[in-house]
C-alpha cells in the first residue's frame, strides 16, 4: 500500500510506493511540472531507479549521518497552544459521519489529513499580517530524485512527497517541511523513516510528519544531524497537533533561503516542447 505522507519539511511516505511511473503534478497556474533532484540531472536520468520505500531505514540514517535523540525542547510551550478552528472540527465530524464503516484506504486518509493541514494554514493566513506567511502554500505530490550509492553502484533514488510547503514563485520554491501519509498505523514507522529520507539534509533544521490522520508522528532534524520524534493522537491531542502545525508554518516563513549544501533540488520543466532548465533550492537554512 502506498502510505500517505506530507513533507512539511517535514515527512514522508511509507510502505511501498509506485515511483517508477509517477505522474508529475502540474503546479497551479503555471502549466508546468516539477521534480526534485539531487546531484547532476543528466547523470540521474542515466541511472537505474530505486524506490525510496525499498530502502532499509538503517541505510538512509547512516547515509545522512543522522543520530536519534530524545525530544528535548521539542514539545510545545503553554504560550504556543492555539485554539482549533471550530469549522475544522465540524468538517472532521461530517467526514467521520459520512465515511463511518468505510474501509481505510489512501483516499480516505488523504481527505482527513488535508482537512487538518489546509484549514490550519488557511486560518493562519486569514489572521496574519505577515507578507511571508501570505506567500506560504501547500503543494501536492512532489516527485524527488537523489543520486544514491549502494554496494559501489549508483542509483536514481526516487519517491513522492505527499505534501510540502513552498513560498514565492514556483520557480523559487523552497521548503523546510515534508508530510507523508500512511493508510494504517502499522505503516507509520515505515512512513517515519521514509520521511527522514526526504528530510535528510542535516545542514538545516527541518520538520517532517508521518500520519494516518489519527496518529501524527512529528519529526525534527536539527542542524547538527540529530533527529527527534514525537507522537500525537488526534483523539486526545488534537490541540497539540494543530499547535505543532502552527509552529511549523511559522518556522517555515522565518528561515532564510540558502542555496549551499543542498542534496535535493527542484527542476522546473515546461509541459510544452520548450524545456526550462531553471532550478531552485528545495530547502531553507536558518
Amino acid at each position: 500500500m502506498e502510505p500517505l505522507v506530507r513533507e512539511f519539511a517535514y515527512p514522508v511516505e511509507s510502505s511501498a510506493t509506485e515511483v517508477n511511473n509517477i505522474n508529475k503534478k502540474a503546479i497551479p497556474g503555471t502549466g508546468s511540472s516539477e521534480t526534485l533532484f539531487g546531484g547532476d540531472t543528466e547523470d540521474l536520468t542515466q541511472l537505474p531507479k530505486m524506490d525510496i520505500a525499498d530502502l532499509e531505514h538503517i541505510d538512509f540514517v547512516r547515509q545522512f549521518k543522522l543520530v536519534h535523540s530524545s525530544p528535548t525542547n521539542f514539545g510545545l510551550s503553554p504560550i504556543s497552544i492555539v485554539t482549533i478552528p471550530p469549522y475544522m472540527k465540524d468538517l472532521l465530524d461530517d467526514h467521520q459521519l459520512a465515511t463511518n464503516g468505510a474501509p481505510t484506504n489512501k483516499a480516505l486518509v488523504k481527505c482527513r489529513v488535508e482537512i487538518v493541514i489546509l484549514i490550519t494554514l488557511a486560518h493562519i493566513k486569514h489572521h496574519s499580517h505577515s507578507r511571508a506567511m501570505k506567500l506560504l502554500d501547500v503543494q501536492f505530490d512532489c516527485e524527488i530524485h537523489l543520486a544514491w550509492k549502494i554496494n559501489r553502484k549508483n542509483f536514481n533514488l526516487s519517491g513522492t512527497v505527499d505534501y510540502s510547503l513552498w513560498d514565492g514563485k514556483p520557480s523559487e520554491c523552497v521548503t523546510n517541511t515534508v508530510v507523508v501519509k500512511t493508510e494504517t498505523t502499522a505503516c507509520l514507522q515505515r512512513g517515519m523513516y521514509q520521511c527522514l529520507t526526504y528530510m535528510g539534509v542535516p545542514d538545516t533544521s527541518i520538520f517532517g510528519i508521518a500520519t494516518d490522520g489519527f496518529e501524527w508522528i512529528v519529526i525534527r532534524i536539527r542542524p547538527d544531524g540529530h533527529y527527534a520524534t514525537k507522537s500525537y493522537q488526534w483523539a486526545t491531542e488534537s490541540v497539540e497537533i494543530v499547535s505543532m502545525l502552527y509552529m511549523i508554518f511559522n518556522h517555515a516563513v522565518g528561515i532564510k533561503v540558502s542555496t549551499s549544501h543542498k542534496k535535493w533540488k527542484r527542476l522546473m520543466s515546461s509541459s510544452s516542447s520548450d524545456k526550462s532548465d531553471e532550478k531552485a533550492p528545495w530547502r531553507k537554512r536558518k
